[in-house]
């Protein structure tokens, strides 16, 4: 097994090496960033500006809309970068593969891919 993967993406004739702990995102990471990222939530969060409001006119629905944000944003704490890629990726509708080292290294995949005119991003 080797030590990194790659992310090929046919569409825009990229490669990106990653971490070969990538792998599908937790339900829980896709719901938080779909949560954070939808357009109409993104004004419910905006109107949730407690910083100035006055303490007493806090009310339950404020601190429930602020514990809703927090723990969505919880959820995407530490989340890797390759991560995000997969995730915007798959919201954009956009095909990836992953292929692990082993698998590029075959033939000689990688001088390949650059011969078809791909740019490759190599993280290590």
């Amino acid at each position: 097994m080797g030590w990194t993967n790659f992310i090929i993406i046919p569409k825009l004739k990229l490669i990106v090496e990653t971490s070969r702990q990538i792998d599908e995102i937790p339900d829980y990471q896709k719901n938080a960033l779909d949560f954070l990222t939808d357009e109409e939530r993104i004004y419910e969060i905006e109107k949730y500006d407690i910083k100035n409001k006055i303490v007493k006119n806090i009310s339950i629905e404020d601190i429930s809309q602020l514990f809703s944000i927090y723990e969505q944003a919880n959820n995407i704490v530490g989340m890797e970068s390759d991560k995000f890629l997969l995730y915007w990726l798959e919201t954009k509708g956009i095909e990836y593969e992953i292929k692990s080292e082993s698998q590029i290294k075959e033939n000689n995949k990688l001088e390949s891919y650059k011969n078809e005119g791909y740019t490759i991003l190599r993280m290590f």
